[in-house]
């Protein structure tokens, strides 16, 4: 008997060599990862990151992982995150190789993305974990999913990740119904307004901020952190 909860089949046809490669997709019933992290012989960091927004334990094999998923955590098209979420077999010339993404977030519009962590991603370095790298993502774009690989020059370009890692230090404040009522009401009707602004709505920087921050990650509100997270930063509301 299976210990996977789901195993999805089909082929992709890669761009070049233009040939069928069967492949299969393999789950953990609970969600969990489906490989155990490993430090490296202790050179590596590695360690797990409790995702508020999610629920759970996100496991990560580097900082840059950890620093992807904190991204993860704000950003409010992200509606929740596992990490080492599948096993893709694919089958090419009859050796079956396998690919496992570092991440899979699930999105606001339903759809679910696959991301691939790098410190910096040279395809022609090795061409034959680059073909693996595309023969995975036509599988999982013919499942209907998306792909990306993300780096270092993405996650950590400022002010974006000063932001990131301000919002989501503070994400396990507890926050109650009259926080959010509080919050809505600095719109006002209004489409967006400044982190001040509910601030002041909320109850200054010392409660306020904290608050602010755990409405972020729970989709109450939502920013952008590329604009960074200063006292003018806009805020808007998240549709439900």
């Amino acid at each position: 008997m299976t210990i996977w909860s789901r195993i999805q089949e089909g082929s992709v046809i890669p761009a070049a060599p233009a040939i069928t490669v069967p492949f299969r997709i393999e789950e953990n019933p609970d969600g969990s990862p489906v490989r155990n992290i490993a430090p490296g012989f202790g050179l590596r960091p590695c360690g797990v990151y409790p995702s508020q927004k999610s629920g759970r334990r996100i496991a990560w094999e580097s900082q840059l992982e950890l620093h992807s998923a904190w991204w993860a955590e704000v950003q409010a098209h992200v509606i929740a995150s596992w990490s080492q979420p599948c096993r893709i077999w694919l089958y090419g010339d009859g050796r079956p190789v396998s690919y496992v993404p570092d991440r899979k977030d699930l999105l606001a519009d339903g759809s679910i993305e696959y991301v691939e962590v790098k410190d910096r991603f040279d395809p022609n370095r090795d061409p034959k974990y680059t073909a693996k790298l595309e023969m995975a993502k036509q599988a999982l774009n013919s499942l209907g999913h998306s792909f990306r690989i993300v780096e270092r020059c993405e996650i950590e370009a400022q002010p974006g990740f000063a932001a990131v890692k301000t919002v989501q230090a503070y994400r396990r404040t507890r926050i109650t119904a009259v926080d959010v009522s509080a919050a809505r009401s600095a719109f006002r009707g209004h489409h967006q307004v400044s982190r001040k602004d509910i601030l002041d709505a909320v109850g200054g920087v010392l409660e306020g901020l904290p608050a602010i921050c755990a409405m972020i990650v729970q989709r109450h509100l939502a920013f952008d952190p590329q604009i960074g997270f200063g006292p003018d930063a806009p805020l808007t509301l998240v549709k439900r």
